[in-house]
């Protein structure tokens, strides 16, 4: 006995061939976001699509809303003003400005006291040749 072809069982059985079924599995990976093909841009795959669209909708759960109740009116209290508290940047802010003014001042004293002891090296070794 030869072979049989696949289309001629398919045939037989009432089955739909192979390439619409192909198609069909294209079209529902279409739907997930999976193929890139232009078939589902055509008039029977935006129909299928909208299909979809529905189903999802129709089951899709609504969520509940609760009531919304009335509230009662406090009275404003009258608020006391505050003192002004420094916060954790805030005093970290300082402490680096306070670190630059002690290190510019230290640098101000050590090139003061640098150039007075040169000239009055300088001074010393001119008069001691003099």
């Amino acid at each position: 006995m030869g072979r049989i072809s696949n289309d001629v069982i398919r045939q037989k059985f009432g089955v739909a061939p192979r390439a619409d079924k192909m198609r069909d599995a294209r079209m529902r990976r279409i739907g997930k976001g999976g193929a890139t093909t232009s078939e589902h841009r055509d008039d029977e795959g935006r129909r299928w699509r909208k299909k979809k669209k529905e189903k999802k909708k129709k089951t899709k759960k609504k969520k509940k809303t609760t009531k919304k109740t009335k509230k009662t009116k406090k009275k404003k209290k009258t608020k006391k003003k505050k003192t002004t508290t420094t916060t954790k940047k805030k005093k970290k802010k300082k402490k680096k400005r306070r670190r630059r003014r002690r290190r510019r001042r230290r640098r101000r004293r050590r090139r003061r006291t640098r150039r007075r002891r040169r000239r009055r090296r300088r001074r010393r070794r001119r008069r001691r040749w003099r």
